[in-house]
């Protein structure tokens, strides 16, 4: 499946591959997308074929996603983000990954589905798509179904976004800075920001990116705090619980670290980013002969980045492998409905926000 993904990704034909006016080449789909798509042609074509792989695609998915989390911090540099960017772009993202994620919680109960459906879909809306849904589900225990639900849901919800906003801007006659912070505050994972950026122009995708990395390097803080907001909630839930059975022994069971709670790999993520801002996964040259007098040089990050990249792709594989689609339509229309409310209210809040703020 990653094979085949990769090979539909570098074919020159659009909508797979498109030249704008300047020469520049743009990949609107990114390999993961491409991959989750063949899976689960390959799952619901050939189901014979595909379940019986289901438990060792699910071993697969558990430890290849958390690295694909990890490596994404790579190419993440806190500084650069803060001096090309400024204050005002951070309001924006803010608000609107606070409007994200909180609509998405307080709408799933009237959708009847489980509030932690709801932080999922809010974060991957919110954040960076595939990795805040994989870096928020261990935290809100969602299970592996809910997880491929939402994964589809925040992909679908993605493109829709990426083919919406240039239209919208190029209707209303937005300037490239303007359209730059309201499509890297708004669209869903990277390379769907990305080429809904430069769909306007080179400005406008610079700023684009930024943004976007902005929002990506918010995905750490974001898990915390959703999961300090669990953890009071559970402890709230078991003092209850004590007081109605009317034991004093039946306490909340002492003080739980609500940082515990945060997955391993983000704390990963958080020191890959780190490591980048301070410059220290820079070019590295390796003495080996036939690669020149000096050897072969490396950019770390960058080759980081390529690594998690081809991670995430094999896990999109793995898991559009596992997605049914009789069942997510008779299963995932709430879901969905969730999805496209939660990525409409951050598409309105990060474009009123960002008139008022951004020249």
């Amino acid at each position: 499946m990653t094979i085949a993904a990769y090979w539909l990704y570098g074919l020159p034909i659009p909508p797979l591959r498109v030249v704008d006016d300047d020469g520049s080449i743009r990949r609107p789909f990114s390999a993961a997308l491409l991959a989750i798509a063949v899976g689960v042609i390959v799952r619901n074509v050939f189901p014979r074929v595909a379940m019986p792989l289901s438990p060792g695609l699910k071993r697969l998915v558990k430890v290849v996603l958390p690295l694909s989390v990890v490596f994404a911090g790579a190419k993440v540099d806190l500084a650069r983000l803060g001096s090309e960017l400024g204050a005002r772009p951070v309001v924006v993202v803010a608000a609107g990954i606070c409007v994200a994620v909180a609509s998405a919680v307080l709408l799933a109960p009237l959708l009847k589905l489980p509030r932690r459906v709801g932080a999922v879909i809010g974060a991957g809306t919110a954040i960076c798509g595939n990795q805040a849904v994989i870096a928020v589900a261990p935290v809100v225990k969602a299970t592996d179904e809910e997880v491929g639900v939402c994964i589809a849901t925040v992909n679908l919800c993605g493109l829709v976004a990426m083919m919406a906003l240039p239209a919208i801007a190029g209707a209303i006659g937005m300037s490239p800075h303007l359209y730059g912070v309201w499509a890297g505050s708004s669209i869903h994972s990277v390379p769907q920001t990305v080429a809904a950026g430069f769909a306007l122009g080179a400005a406008a995708g610079e700023v684009a990116t930024l943004v976007k990395l902005l929002r990506v390097a918010l995905l750490t803080p974001t898990v915390m705090g959703l999961a300090v907001i669990k953890t009071r909630r559970d402890a709230r839930r078991l003092e209850a619980l004590a007081a109605a059975e009317g034991g004093a022994d039946a306490q909340a069971g002492g003080s739980v670290r609500p940082l515990a709670l945060v997955p391993w790999f983000l704390w990963g993520f958080l020191a890959l980013a780190t490591l980048s801002t301070l410059g220290l996964l820079g070019r590295v040259t390796i003495p080996l002969a036939g690669f020149g007098d000096n050897g072969l040089t490396i950019d770390v990050s960058e080759w980081l980045a390529r690594v998690g990249s081809v991670l995430l792709t094999i896990a999109m594989a793995a898991i559009g492998l596992e997605l049914d689609l009789r069942h997510l339509v008779r299963k995932g229309g709430p879901t969905l409905a969730l999805g496209l409310t939660s990525s409409v209210l951050l598409a309105g809040t990060t474009l009123i926000v960002s008139l008022l703020l951004i020249k």
